[in-house]
């Protein structure tokens, strides 16, 4: 198969360390399938990543995101991430709010939206993030989200509540 080959000559050419030849390819590889391909779009992430190009990587999470339904809302983390990145402010903060509504958001969510609100300088609201975070997390994530909590705490004036928290 045509994209099989494609996909194939794209891999040797980013061991290669031929990014543009390696982007030709994938790119010919989902002309010729007519629509994207999982294994594709995960290599032009992962080209867009390695050459720091936050536009290109929005886009193939966003095809990845509808192509991967299992895990489209990491994907959908991950775009969000990035569309914070490149000054979309509050088209991310909707999109994580909205991950981090549902009943099985993951730790990495609202670890982004926490981070998001803090480089906004809403410290409250992070603080409510890792709140929660703590209350629906196991044992095991319960340490790491605690000295989280606790920083935001001493961040957002309250060294004793910080405390309270560690204990």
């Amino acid at each position: 198969k045509a994209t099989d080959l494609r996909y194939r000559a794209a891999w040797w050419a980013l061991k290669l360390q031929d990014n543009q030849e390696c982007y030709i390819q994938l790119t010919k590889a989902t002309e010729e399938a007519g629509k994207p391909v999982y294994e594709v779009e995960k290599m032009l992430l992962d080209l867009a990543i390695l050459n720091e190009r936050p536009t290109l990587m929005v886009r193939h999470l966003t095809n990845l995101a509808e192509i991967d339904p299992a895990n489209k809302d990491e994907y959908l983390q991950q775009k969000a991430e990035k569309r914070f990145e490149l000054g979309f402010e509050d088209e991310a903060i909707r999109e994580l709010k909205q991950l981090a509504a549902k009943p099985e958001a993951s730790l990495n969510t609202l670890n982004t939206l926490a981070k998001v609100y803090r480089s906004q300088g809403s410290t409250t609201k992070q603080v409510d993030v890792w709140r929660r975070a703590y209350r629906e997390a196991n044992v095991f994530e319960k340490r790491r989200i605690v000295k989280q909590l606790s920083t935001a705490l001493i961040e957002n004036g309250n060294p004793q509540a910080a405390l309270e928290a560690q204990l």
